[in-house]
């Protein structure tokens, strides 16, 4: 699934990291409602910097919370991400998650 968006080096990480299998499903689910390839991309890539960002924090994503989101948007802004959309993606993989 991944290897259709992504080079396959890149998503081989992915997919052995301890996210892997969540955030493919996440990716299987965009496609599945219909999402473009560029839409796939953008939020999941956003969701993979999401749950890499949980991770450095030491948060687990069974704790992941709409105040959380908040503060990865904070997180985004300081290294000048489109803040809504990521925002936005990010409530979608909080309620895929």
């Amino acid at each position: 699934m991944l290897e259709h968006f992504f080079k396959s080096q890149s998503m081989q990480a992915v997919r052995e990291g301890p996210h892997g299998p969540l955030l493919e499903g996440f990716a299987r689910e965009l496609c599945q409602v219909g999402y473009n390839d560029v839409t796939v991309r953008r939020r999941f890539g956003a969701a993979k910097h999401l749950v890499h960002w949980m991770g450095r924090k030491r948060v687990p994503v069974s704790d992941l919370t709409e105040d959380l989101i908040k503060r990865f948007g904070q997180h985004l802004a300081g290294v000048r991400v489109l803040v809504l959309l990521s925002n936005r993606t990010c409530l979608q993989a909080r309620d895929y998650f």
